[in-house]
């Protein structure tokens, strides 16, 4: 009985030692290389959802719906992909916009999201320049009465 036994041991390590593999049933779900969605990707090729063939990393991003259907990993709230979501972003289509971004003086865009665009104009009488970034905004103060906050 013990020559069988040491027959049986002895065969393995000479059919592994040939490179001979034993027969293991291999499937795409041990590699994720099954596409169960049918939409030509698989979990190996980037598919984040295999149950949903609207979702792979090919497919068109639908902004703002909590879904991300290109796999991308980015955050679904921020279009314009500058790290911040639209409820923080002022303008989510411009990457160069977001809340403490540089400001380009006079160009008519907030960038920094403070609410205005920075305006320098120099001062007629010396020549030096003047920040009138905030000059709308006291404008507009102007238009209302301040006891009871409607307008003039």
């Amino acid at each position: 009985m013990r020559c069988k036994k040491w027959i049986g041991v002895a065969s393995l390590f000479l059919l592994a030692a040939c490179g001979e593999k034993p027969l293991i049933e291999e499937t795409c779900e041990d590699y994720g290389t099954c596409d169960w969605d049918e939409d030509g990707w698989s979990r190996a090729d980037g598919d984040c959802n295999d149950e949903d063939p609207f979702i792979h990393p090919d497919a068109d991003e639908d902004w703002y719906d909590g879904v991300d259907q290109d796999c991308s990993g980015t955050s679904d709230y921020d279009f314009d992909q500058d790290g911040f979501d639209w409820e923080d972003d002022c303008d989510d289509t411009d990457p160069n916009s977001y809340p403490g971004a540089v400001e380009i003086e006079d160009d008519g865009l907030d960038q920094d999201c403070d609410g205005w665009d920075l305006v320098i104009e120099e001062d007629e009488d010396d020549g030096q320049a003047t920040d009138d970034s905030n000059d709308e905004s006291e404008e507009q103060d102007e238009d209302y009465d301040a006891a009871d906050d409607t307008k003039k």
